[in-house]
């Protein structure tokens, strides 16, 4: 026999929507942080470019001496692993949602043939 259209609506709904609310915004984090390490590093690598290209010059005069560069810190923040452990439980415990939710209605689908 068919199963019934609202049997076979729960179990896509299911699995979509655990997925769509537990796994996409952690993942989606992950790759912005990602993005984020990467434009930090190639900014670092560029102002010590400019750095080094500066020491290299003689100054023209001593106003340029005296100018302060920006902190290397503000420049590249510390890199921090509470984000990236928050999202990777956020991840775990969405595939175990959509595991648990997806096999109760797999088991309610076969029961009803």
């Amino acid at each position: 026999t068919l199963p019934g259209f609202v049997t076979v609506l729960a179990f896509v709904g299911c699995f979509s929507v655990s997925l769509v609310s537990f796994c996409v915004p952690p993942f989606l984090h992950w790759v912005l942080l990602r993005q984020q390490q990467q434009f930090h590093l190639e900014q670092r690598h560029y102002y010590l470019q400019q750095q080094q290209q500066q020491q290299q010059q003689p100054p023209h005069s001593l106003e340029q001496e005296s100018e302060h560069p920006h902190s290397e810190e503000k420049l590249l923040p510390p890199y921090r692993i509470l984000p990236l452990a928050i999202d990777a439980i956020a991840i775990v415990f969405g595939l175990t949602t959509t595991a648990v939710t997806t096999l109760f209605t797999f088991r309610k689908l076969m029961n009803k043939e």
